[in-house]
């Protein structure tokens, strides 16, 4: 059996591989396949001498199948079995002197082997620390890329919800026609025969929330409570929608306890995107013409609930909404932003244009 480092001219290739001299190429093969699967230092771990056995058995294969290589090796193999023969021929005396020239050149060979061993062991080393710094090396990249990829997706998600931020921002107080204090009033005018019952604030919130529903909060504050007891007052709500659905049911229905009953914009016109949602631009041109200081004469809104509105004195009954609005159409109860849909929509489609500009750049550039 070889040993690490052993030179050709000490191993017998045959004997490694357990074949007879004149072994066929198929035998060769099939002998090496075999004792190389035994000794593979994948599977004898523990052995220290498995890789250098494993690295003979090769280079024993190589050399026997390889004619010119194999015909050498048996030049040398025929000249070492004559030298033994040589030897054993030999007396005692020359036979000590050539044992000991025999080991000198051994322990020579051995040592040439083990600095050998020791070179290639180094090499290996060099190659397997080589090996992981390209591993660390990659990985460290992949993690920079990595770590950069995720921060480019967090700043376009922070942009994007920059944009989203700034569009919920826009729907709710920006580019917006803003409400004012009378645009959410109505004034209510009742005759006070009908309707003795109606003196408090709490009688006027109980009537109209037979239309505002509710579960909803929908009454701000009842102005004017000095003027219920003579039919007549003004309630400001907290919700454009709610005061549009108390107009539309005063309007519409002919239910018997809303008879007699008048309703009406306190500012006179309907607010800045109800005309559109309604459908009564004429209908408002009408009442202001009919009633050019609706704001001062009912409810008394002007008289200190927000501040003179007008110094004119209205000298006919305000036109009830029935009148005032014959083409309304219903809103839905539950969708306030439909009023103002039309006074968002130009700024929201802006933003989400520049929205979609801004994630074809950061493709673009990905």
């Amino acid at each position: 059996m070889a040993t690490a480092g052993a030179s050709i001219e000490d191993v017998d290739y045959y004997a490694l591989l357990e074949l007879a001299p004149g072994a066929t190429e198929q035998q060769i093969r099939t002998a090496y396949r075999k004792k190389s699967l035994k000794v593979h230092p994948d599977r004898n771990r523990d052995d220290p001498t498995a890789a250098a056995l494993f690295h003979d058995l090769t280079i024993a294969s190589q050399v026997l199948l390889d004619p010119i290589k194999r015909a050498s090796f048996d030049k040398l193999r025929l000249a070492r079995q004559a030298r033994a023969q040589r030897f054993s021929s030999l007396d005692s005396k020359r036979k000590a002197m050539a044992e000991d020239l025999e080991r000198r050149e051994q322990d020579f060979k051995k040592q040439k082997g083990q600095e050998g061993e020791k070179k290639r062991e180094r090499q290996l080393e060099l190659m397997r620390l080589q090996e992981e710094a390209r591993r660390m090396k990659e990985s460290r990249l992949k993690e920079r890329d990595g770590r950069a990829d995720r921060e480019r997706d967090e700043e376009v998600e922070r942009k994007k919800e920059r944009l989203r931020k700034e569009a919920r921002k826009d729907d709710g107080e920006e580019n917006v026609v803003a409400l004012g204090l009378m645009d959410t009033t109505l004034t209510l005018k009742w005759p006070k025969e009908l309707r003795p019952k109606i003196k408090r604030v709490q009688d006027v919130i109980a009537l109209i929330k037979t239309v505002v529903e509710p579960d909803e909060d929908g009454i701000d504050v009842v102005l004017s409570a000095d003027k219920i007891p003579k039919g007549r007052c003004s309630v400001k709500f907290r919700t454009i929608s709610a005061a549009v659905r108390l107009m539309q049911k005063s309007g519409g229905d002919k239910m018997r306890e809303w008879r007699g009953l008048e309703v009406g914009w306190a500012a006179v016109r309907p607010p800045v995107g109800v005309e559109d949602v309604g459908g009564n631009s004429a209908a408002t041109k009408k009442q202001e013409s009919e009633a050019p200081g609706f704001g001062k004469g009912l409810g008394g809104i002007g008289d200190g609930a927000f501040g003179s509105r007008t110094t004119s004195t209205i000298k006919r009954e305000a036109p009830s909404f029935a009148s005032s609005f014959p083409s309304v159409t219903p809103l839905n109860n539950n969708d306030e932003t439909d009023i103002l849909a039309r006074l968002r929509q130009k700024e929201r489609e802006r933003l989400m244009e520049q929205m979609r500009v801004d994630d074809e750049a950061d493709e673009a550039g990905a």
